[in-house]
């Protein structure tokens, strides 16, 4: 399942960590919901992406699945 990269709502206790923005996840499948272009960590464009239009993906397969499709620019 797609997650929204911004505004995670989830709250912590005081004694644990922050967990990380959707969007820091190491290895995740990050999708621009303007172009409907997913990018994988290789791709040269991955840190570029506008936190306000990236959905992170846990896999290329739930991006192709939710319509879209892998950028030109990556491996």
């Amino acid at each position: 399942m797609a997650q929204e990269a911004e505004g995670d709502t989830q709250e912590t206790s005081p004694d644990s960590p922050p967990s990380a923005p959707q969007n820091l996840i190491v290895g995740a499948v990050k999708g621009d919901n303007s172009s409907k272009l997913y990018y994988l960590p290789d791709c040269s464009e991955y840190g570029w992406l506008s936190p306000k239009t990236t959905v992170v993906f846990p896999s290329e397969e739930e991006a192709r699945q939710a319509g879209y499709r892998k950028a030109e620019t990556c491996p």
